[in-house]
């Protein structure tokens, strides 16, 4: 749907319908199949078949038990937005209000772009480019904010990515230093035995040919 393709979008969404059957007795169900009614209006929408657009973004909400829940948002946007493709600008105004303590409560990005942009075209519908500019100048704040916080989410993460990475490189040093006294350490030991070895043996050869000089002498 992001790719503005609502036809396979409609494809996709309808091989879901009996999950949906389903689900419909399950805590999450009412939610679910909600979000598959979102979707479908929001299609249609795209469609330009604003009737089917209105009935599914409609049953959407009738499921939905919370108020303030966030998706109640998205479909009200919707709702607005097709409205003011209808220029039932009142409806429109009536969505896009009951739209507002959904985002306040919720601070949905995703959901304060749409938001921000529906009001800005009924504002621009209605011949008011004051406010128009205001709600676009909110799109804009908003979007230099989230690059804002991605970048510093990016640095962030490339900072922690460079600290571990530190800290196994001072693990790694630490280990080969310990391999390598070991191993200093077992060829001192082995150097060590192999050298006694010697002595002991030329101490017994000078054993053996003092007690050998003996016997020739007597």
């Amino acid at each position: 749907l992001d790719d503005n393709l609502p036809e396979k979008s409609l494809i996709e969404i309808n091989k879901a319908d009996s999950l949906m059957e389903i689900l419909s007795n399950q805590k999450v169900g009412p939610i679910l199949i909600a979000t598959s009614y979102q979707i479908k209006g929001l299609s249609y929408y795209q469609l330009d078949e604003l009737d089917k657009a209105k009935e599914y973004f409609s049953k959407g909400e009738e499921l939905i038990p919370d108020n303030f829940s966030t998706l109640l948002g998205y479909i009200y946007v919707g709702l607005a937005n097709v409205y003011l493709k209808e220029n039932n600008l009142e409806q429109t105004l009536n969505y896009l209000k009951k739209s507002e303590p959904i985002f306040d409560g919720s601070k949905d990005f995703q959901l304060g772009i749409l938001l921000n942009n529906a009001w800005k075209s009924y504002y621009l519908r209605t011949d008011n480019p004051v406010l128009a500019e205001r709600y676009n100048n909110n799109l804009l704040k908003m979007k230099s904010e989230r690059t804002t916080y991605l970048a510093e989410l990016s640095n962030n993460l490339i900072q922690e990515l460079k600290e571990d990475s530190v800290k196994k490189t001072k693990s790694s040093l630490m280990l080969i230093i310990i391999i390598s006294s070991l191993v200093i350490l077992i060829v001192m030991i082995v150097l060590y035995n192999i050298d006694r070895r010697k002595q002991q043996q030329k101490k017994y050869e000078t054993i053996v040919t003092e007690v050998k000089d003996m016997f020739e002498n007597e």
